[in-house]
C-alpha cells in the first residue's frame, strides 16, 4: 500500500511540475516571431592611434586619460553606446560602440 501511495505521489508531483513549467514558459518568456522586429545594431571600434587618445592603463596618471573621456563623450553625443574597451598588455587600445540602426 505504501508503494502505491509513493508512486501516485511522485506521478502527481511530476504532472504538476510539467504543467507549471509549460505555464511559466508561456508567461515569462515571450516568443520571438518571424514578423516581429528585433533591434538591429550598427557597431564600430575607435582605435587609440586614430584619435590620439592616451593608451595608458586607467591606474596610471589619470590626468592624461582625458583623450578616452573625450572619445566616449563625443561618440555618446552622436547616439553611440560604449560597449567595450579593448586592451593589449594592460594598455587601452580601442573603444567599441553600438547604436540602433
Amino acid at each position: 500500500m505504501f508503494k502505491i501511495k509513493h508512486i501516485l505521489l511522485l506521478a502527481f508531483i511530476f504532472t504538476a511540475g510539467c504543467f507549471t513549467a509549460s505555464v511559466v514558459q508561456q508567461v515569462a518568456v515571450p516568443s520571438l516571431h518571424a514578423n516581429s522586429s528585433a533591434t538591429k545594431w550598427e557597431q564600430t571600434c575607435v582605435y587609440a592611434e586614430h584619435v590620439g587618445a592616451d593608451k595608458r592603463p586607467s591606474s596610471l596618471n589619470h590626468e592624461k586619460r582625458k583623450g578616452w573621456d573625450n572619445v566616449v563623450q563625443e561618440w555618446g553625443q552622436q547616439g553611440w553606446e560604449l560597449v567595450q574597451m579593448l586592451d593589449s598588455n594592460g594598455y587601452l587600445t580601442a573603444a567599441c560602440f553600438k547604436r540602433p540602426l
